[in-house]
Parts: structure tokens; sequence; C-alpha cells
């Protein structure tokens, strides 16, 4: 998916279609509900990705895997907040949090939790 979405803003595309999982929905819920990408729609077979431009200038600049299959990356809190607040970060981590995927924002401010950081959206 972060692949996919990345060629789709590099050729200023308005869509990009992955395949559906559980976690690709809600992966595209959360990046809808913070205003990275203008909407998505669940199909039989996958799931399509509108993106989100703004003066002919894509919302999100890049996404980049951090936790990976033979590398998993966890975070608390404090190093969370370390990290979001260093070399002025403007975009957000999307972390695996035992209440679900939310972004380092919600992690920091209402549930005060760390977990697995998956992506870095750089915006």
């Amino acid at each position: 998916m972060v692949t996919t979405i990345n060629v789709a803003i590099r050729s200023h595309a308005f869509t990009a279609f992955v395949r559906r999982s559980n976690f690709i929905v809600e992966l595209a819920n959360v990046l809808y509900l913070n205003g990275f990408i203008q909407s998505f729609s669940i199909r039989n077979d996958g799931v399509m990705i509108f993106l989100k431009y703004q003066n002919s200038k894509s919302v999100i600049n890049s996404i980049k895997i951090i936790s990976r299959t033979g590398k998993r990356v966890y975070w608390r809190m404090n190093r969370l907040n370390l990290n979001y607040n260093s070399n002025a970060f403007s975009g957000a981590y999307i972390v695996s949090t035992p209440k679900g995927l939310l972004t380092s924002n919600e992690c920091l401010l209402l549930n005060r939790t760390g977990g697995e950081v998956i992506l870095k959206i750089e915006v």
C-alpha cells in the first residue's frame, strides 16, 4: 500500500488501488479521519484511495515504513514524543496500539500510550 500511494503521489494521480485486507481498511480509515486522503471506497477485490491535493500539490509528501517484518519497532510514549518533536517534523506516525491504529497525536494527547510504529507520514 505504501509503495502504491508513493507512486501515485509522484505521478500526480488522483486515485490509488490496493488489495483489500482488514489492516488496509483500518489504515485507510485513519488516514481519512486525519485529513491525509480525500476519501476511500471498499470494493470486492480492493480499496480505492482518493488522494487529497491542495494548490496542485499532494497533502502527503511521502510515506515511509518504520516497522518491518524482520525488525519490529516499538516506542513508548516518551520516545514517541522525542521523535515527534525533533527536526521540525511535520506530519504524523501511525502507531498500532492495544486500542487500534492511532496517529502519534492521538497517542500523545488523548490515550497516553505507545505501541508498534507502523508508518511515518510527512506532510
